[in-house]
Order: C-alpha cells, then sequence, then structure tokens
C-alpha cells in the first residue's frame, strides 16, 4: 500500500508535465529561453531536454519506486515464510534491474552534492557499488544494530541499500567478512551464533527493504511537482532560479551522466574482473558486480538498455526523442547511426556471454573480452563525434583516459 501515493505523485507529475513539454514543443523558432547555445535549434534542443525528463527518467523513477515498495513487501514476508526467501530473491532481481537502467542517469538529485548540480547523493545512499564492505555488514547481523534503520543509516561504512541487501538475501556462506582479528571472530561470537545468522541476515535485509523503500520515495518526491519538482529543470530550464542555465547546459548534465558506460560498466564491470583495468593480476574476478545473486551480466544490459533509453528517447519501439534526433538535425546521420548500430552490436554481444561472468571468466573469456571490446566502440563515439558534433564538453572524470 506504501507506493499508491508516491506513484499517484509522479503519475500527476507525467500528466502535468506533458502539457509543459507539449509547450516547449511550440517554441520551435528557437525563441525559448531555455535554449543557449550548442548549434542547431535552441528550441529543439529544449524539446529533447523535456522529453528525456518526461518519457525516459520521470517512468524508471516510479518504477523504482513501485519495485522498492514491492521489494519491502517481500523482504517482510521472507522473514516468517519458509518459502519466502526465493521469492525476495526474485523481487530483488527484479528491482535491480530497473535501478542498473537508471544508474546511467545520476544527474539532478541522483548525482552527488559535491560533484552534480542539483546533486542530493540519493545514488550513494540507494546503491553503493563498488563500495561496501562485507564486514561492515556482518558485525551490524551480529549486534542487531538493523533495528533502527534511521540510525543505522548514520552509521559509517555500513552499507544500507539494494547492495547490502544481496548479501544479506543471497548468500548462504556460513562465515564473515571481517578477519580473524576481528573481535566477532576473536571472541568466538559469530561462531556462538551459528544458528542464529541465517535469520538475523534476512531481518537485517527486511530492515533495509524499509530504509531502500523510504530513499525510493524520497527519489520521486525530489522530481515531482509537488515535491523538489526538478522535472521543471528540464522542462523550463533558463529561468532565474534554474539549476540549468540554459536547455544546452542540461543536455550536458545528461550526457555527463551517460559516462557511466565508460567508467563504470566497461572498465569496472568488465575491464577490472579481466585483468584490463585497475587489477595487477590476469582476472580480479573478486571485482565483479553481483557476487552473490551472479546477475552481474543483466546489470550491464540494463545500463545499456538505460543508455540507449537516452540515446533515442526510450526503448527502441518506444522512442521519443533523445540525442540521436540531435545529431541528425545537425546533419550528422552517420554519427547518429554509427552510435545507434554500435549500442545494437554491445547489447547483443553481451547477451551472447554464456553463463554467468563469473562463469565466463573461467570457462569463456573471450565471450566477456568481446562484450568489453563492443561497449568500448559506444564510448569511443560518446567521447568523440557525440560530444563534438553536439558541442558538449566532457566531464572531468573522463580526462585521462587512454582508450
Amino acid at each position: 500500500m506504501t507506493s499508491t501515493k508516491p506513484m499517484s505523485r509522479l503519475g500527476e507529475s507525467l500528466a502535468l508535465v506533458v502539457l509543459a513539454v507539449a509547450v516547449v514543443s511550440c517554441s520551435s523558432d528557437g525563441s525559448s529561453s531555455g535554449g543557449g547555445g550548442g548549434g542547431g535549434d535552441p528550441g529543439r534542443r529544449g524539446q529533447v531536454l523535456a522529453a528525456l525528463g518526461v518519457d525516459v527518467v520521470l517512468p524508471l523513477i516510479a518504477k523504482v519506486e513501485s519495485d522498492a515498495a514491492a521489494l519491502e513487501t517481500a523482504l517482510s514476508e521472507a522473514t516468517t515464510d519458509p518459502g519466502g526467501r526465493d521469492a525476495a530473491q526474485a523481487v530483488w532481481n527484479d528491482t535491480l534491474g530497473t535501478w542498473q537502467q537508471l544508474e546511467v542517469m545520476q544527474f539532478g538529485p541522483l548525482g552527488s552534492s559535491l560533484t552534480v548540480m542539483g546533486g542530493q547523493d540519493l545514488r550513494a545512499r540507494l546503491y553503493s557499488w563498488p563500495l561496501g564492505s562485507r564486514c561492515a555488514v556482518d558485525r551490524e547481523t551480529v549486534g542487531e544494530s538493523y533495528d533502527d534503520p534511521e540510525a543505522l543509516e548514520q552509521i559509517p561504512g555500513v552499507p544500507t541499500g539494494l547492495w547490502a541487501i544481496e548479501y544479506l538475501l543471497f548468500t548462504d556462506d556460513p562465515d564473515n567478512g571481517c578477519t580473524e582479528f576481528d573481535s566477532i571472530n576473536s571472541d568466538g561470537t559469530w561462531d556462538s551464533m551459528a544458528d542464529m545468522i541465517p535469520q538475523r541476515r534476512l531481518d537485517y535485509a527486511a530492515s533495509l527493504g524499509t530504509l531502500v523503500r523510504r530513499r525510493a520515495e524520497e527519489l520521486a518526491t525530489a522530481w515531482s511537482l509537488e515535491g523538489g519538482n526538478f522535472i521543471e529543470e528540464l522542462t523550463d530550464p533558463g529561468r532565474g532560479d534554474a539549476v540549468y542555465g540554459s536547455a544546452q547546459e542540461g543536455l550536458n548534465a545528461i550526457s555527463d551522466a551517460m559516462f557511466y558506460l565508460e567508467k563504470e560498466t566497461k572498465d569496472m564491470k568488465l575491464g577490472k574482473p579481466l585483468g584490463i583495468t585497475g587489477c595487477s593480476t590476469a582476472q580480479c574476478p573478486e571485482a565483479l558486480e553481483s557476487l552473490w545473486a551472479l546477475r552481474s551480466k543483466e546489470h550491464v544490459l540494463a545500463n545499456l538498455g538505460g543508455f540507449q533509453s537516452l540515446y533515442l528517447g526510450g526503448a527502441p519501439g518506444e522512442e521519443s526523442l533523445g540525442f540521436d534526433d540531435l545529431l541528425r538535425d545537425m546533419g550528422a546521420d552517420d554519427v547518429a547511426d554509427d552510435m545507434a548500430n554500435a549500442l545494437t552490436d554491445a547489447i547483443a554481444a553481451t547477451e551472447a556471454v554464456r553463463g554467468t561472468f563469473a562463469d565466463a571468466l573461467t570457462d569463456n573469456e573471450a565471450e566477456l573480452r568481446a562484450a568489453h571490446t563492443a561497449i568500448q566502440a559506444v564510448t569511443d563515439i560518446l567521447k568523440t563525434d557525440f560530444l563534438s558534433v553536439l558541442d558538449l564538453e566532457a566531464p572531468d572524470r573522463a580526462a585521462g583516459d587512454n582508450d
């Protein structure tokens, strides 16, 4: 029941914002105050910015909010239902499938308050990967501090989002992630509680489920008309108190977020486990993203899907206005086609990896490397022709990449 109000808030936002997009669309003469540089028709850039917010970002946020509410319910039921753990795992998989699309959209409230315009650090509070200490979770499992999730979130170094839920919900390891010198091991506490650990992990996960649901609602509120109204930053940039001084600045913020595909998806989710980047040995399998649910492949595919939705203005067959339309407006049909084809190839190469990524590292490394190469073809276009034609700036974190 907790999801009905937030969903209706976003539903109202969607309906009202569609009207705003229609108004922007009428400004095709470039008279919209939200234009601002970048070449081409500034009014058209305002249309694309608004459409990406309404047709791509808002529906995903609404789905994440709905999924988080379902996850909270499933995790709660798993604490008392012997068969509930399997059901909760399936709901977690669905929730992460949606979330991983939103991972490539870390602008505005999802972004860091230190580096992103309008950032509110909500991504870090919902999903902490690659940061996260298994030992920290194990300590709190022993201490039962998870009874108060809001207080738990204030403890430095303790993961409280979807990553921690994955560990608690999927692991069957009777051991913990702490060293033998840690107090829960050195004083024998963990061993003495061996019979209680599985139930405590479920209880802990259920508590975190409530926290994740609240954070998902906070994200929805930050974007809703009745809340933080961040959607207005995309539908009406350039007004006096706007986060983005122009539509071009807003598009650049989204473009910056799309570099997730390079740094996180390509380099960290594939390159590091393969030993290509950031790994001092032949392989670093411990760097895989989903170590317990074994969903690394599905997460990468969802990242590609989210990126593709921003590029096309929606999933294939459901496209609205996207970056590809701006490229074609600029006469760069070849660049638009190259990016679209590279995305299709990257998705196909990732789908072609047999088994899980953990399996592939052992049995099908060539297939995993092919997926990495195919994704690099996308990011190569992103860093060069895409930015150049649209007069967008690369994010600071893209500096120094030698791919």
